[in-house]
C-alpha cells in the first residue's frame, strides 16, 4: 500500500480520507454527496424562484418501474463511473493536477445531467466531485478499490433519489 508523502497529498482532506476504512469512506462519501447535492439544488431553486426564471425543481413522473430502478441505481452509476475514470485519467495525462481534473470532470458531468433538467447541474457537479476525489484517493491507497470508491456512493445517492419517489405524496 502506498503511503502519502507531503508532495503526494494533492487533494483536499486526502490524508483523512485515506485513513478511513473502506466501508466508512463509502458511507461518508454517500452522505457528503447527497447532502451537498440537495443543498445546492435547493439553493439554486430558491435563487431561480427569486429571480423568477420559471425553471423550478424537477417534477417526478410517478413511481418508477423496475427497469428504471435498475437503470438508475445499478447501470447508470457503473457506466458513469467508467466514463468518469476515463475522463479523469485523460485529464491527468494532459498534465492537469488531480484537483483540476476532478473539477473539470465534475463540471462536464454537471452539464451532461443539466440536459435532463437545468437545476440538476449543481447537485451533479458536487456529487461527481465527491466521486472523483474518492477514485483518486483510493487509486493511490488501494487501486483494487478505486472503482468501487466512486461507484458505490453514486449507487447510494441514486438509490436515495429513487426511494424518495416512493414516499407518499411524491
Amino acid at each position: 500500500m502506498h503511503k502519502l508523502s507531503g508532495s503526494d497529498a494533492t487533494l483536499p482532506c486526502e490524508r483523512r480520507l485515506a485513513g478511513m476504512g473502506f466501508a466508512r469512506y463509502c458511507a461518508s462519501a454517500y452522505l457528503c454527496a447527497l447532502a451537498g447535492s440537495v443543498a445546492l439544488i435547493a439553493a439554486a431553486a430558491l435563487g431561480e424562484s427569486v429571480l423568477g426564471l420559471g425553471v423550478g425543481l424537477p417534477a417526478g413522473s410517478g413511481k418508477p418501474g423496475l427497469v428504471h430502478v435498475f437503470g438508475t441505481v445499478l447501470l447508470a452509476p457503473l457506466v458513469e463511473t467508467c466514463l468518469l475514470i476515463g475522463l479523469l485519467e485523460l485529464l491527468r495525462r494532459r498534465h492537469l493536477s488531480d484537483t483540476a481534473a476532478v473539477a473539470v470532470a465534475a463540471i462536464l458531468w454537471g452539464l451532461a445531467h443539466a440536459v435532463f433538467h437545468p437545476l440538476r447541474f449543481f447537485g451533479s457537479v458536487w456529487s461527481f466531485a465527491v466521486f472523483g476525489f474518492g477514485y483518486i484517493v483510493w487509486r493511490r491507497q488501494r487501486p483494487d478499490r478505486a472503482f468501487a470508491a466512486a461507484a458505490l456512493p453514486h449507487m447510494l445517492v441514486n438509490a436515495s433519489v429513487v426511494l424518495v419517489q416512493y414516499l407518499p405524496g411524491a
